[in-house]
């Protein structure tokens, strides 16, 4: 049975996504922190981590954001009204 992994950090489980650490069909949802409400919030938010927290792989790591945006594999709890993730014991479950 292959392993359904839920994130809680967009930057950092796709940063764990190009180095190989966890596979991109192992991920069921990542729960991120973002509060984009449109496709314009969306570009905004992937330049920034683009600039900083993807910066040695821009390209493939806005392409798997969007791959999983695009599959419904991105949750913002925020725009629910939901609270922040915490990271304590780590950005996988």
């Amino acid at each position: 049975m292959k392993r359904k992994l839920t994130g809680l950090s967009l930057p950092l489980c796709i940063r764990d996504i190009i180095y190989g650490i966890v596979k991109e069909e192992e991920v069921k949802v990542i729960l991120s922190n973002t509060l984009a409400r449109n496709d314009e919030e969306w570009q905004s938010v992937i330049k920034n981590y683009q600039t900083f927290s993807w910066r040695e792989y821009p390209e493939k790591a806005a392409e798997i954001c969007l791959r999983l945006l695009n599959q419904g594999k991105i949750k913002q709890p925020r725009l629910s009204g939901g609270g922040y993730q915490d990271l304590s014991n780590g950005h996988w479950r």
